[in-house]
């Protein structure tokens, strides 16, 4: 079932735990945040924030971050099938640029962000 504040639409709490077999490790209202290991120790904490619209990602090994990014305008987060493998995506507009961010978890963590630029100022 997917949630939705003020043009941001989001899985619920349930689908997420489904999804990634992990529990919300924040509480504060309008940031999501969960946290993720695979079978080669790589770390993806995923972030979110439906009032703001924003989305973060941070990949790390071994407690050291090796990649970190975030979007704002992000207005949708659903569920993707690709290749028989489910994945999360998240799709953002801001500031003349169209985002996508692809997130795999089984059997490793990939992370693939997109951006377009979809207006000349």
């Amino acid at each position: 079932m997917d949630n939705e504040w003020l043009g941001f639409y989001f899985p619920d709490e349930l689908t997420m735990f489904e999804l990634l077999g992990v529990v919300r490790l924040e509480s504060e209202e309008g940031f999501w945040e969960y946290e993720i290991t695979d079978q080669y120790q790589i770390t993806l904490r995923l972030s979110f924030n439906f009032i703001e619209k924003y989305f973060q990602t941070v990949l790390s090994a071994n407690g050291r971050v090796l990649q970190s990014a975030n979007q704002d305008g992000v207005w949708t987060l659903h569920t993707l099938i690709s290749g028989g493998t489910t994945a999360l995506r998240a799709e953002a507009h801001y500031d003349g640029s169209f985002t996508t961010v692809d997130i795999f978890w089984k059997p490793n963590i990939r992370v693939s962000w997109r951006s377009a630029l979809t207006a000349v100022y």
